[in-house]
């Protein structure tokens, strides 16, 4: 340790090199926190993965299978519904089926 060459006992007052010498960092095997906590993560990973089940069965295309994903996925949707009984549609199925051109008729002018 070089600073010990200036201060050999490592005890001069008001020296930061002094202070953070005895500062130590070690890890313990499987981490600080105990069986509890990856038994709540393993729930927490179940729940979301039951979640982005019933999103995909529902018809959402999550971005990502977390909570966060599935909740964006939803509001995403619920804005498009939104949007279309503005419109004065049903649901946004209609309102796509009246307005968005289909594939088929696009790709046959070319």
């Amino acid at each position: 340790m070089i600073h010990r060459r200036k201060h050999p006992e490592l005890n001069e007052p008001g020296c930061f090199g002094c202070k953070i010498s005895s500062v130590g960092f070690s890890s313990i095997e499987g981490g600080t926190r105990g069986p509890w906590r990856q038994r709540l993560s393993a729930k927490k990973i179940e729940r979301d993965q039951e979640r982005y089940k019933a999103a995909v069965d529902a018809g959402l295309r999550p971005e990502a299978s977390t909570e966060e994903g599935v909740r964006k996925a939803e509001q995403k949707e619920e804005i498009k519904e939104r949007g279309a009984r503005k419109l004065g549609y049903k649901d946004y199925e209609s309102f796509a089926r009246d307005n968005i051109v289909p594939l088929k008729e696009v790709l046959s002018d070319e």
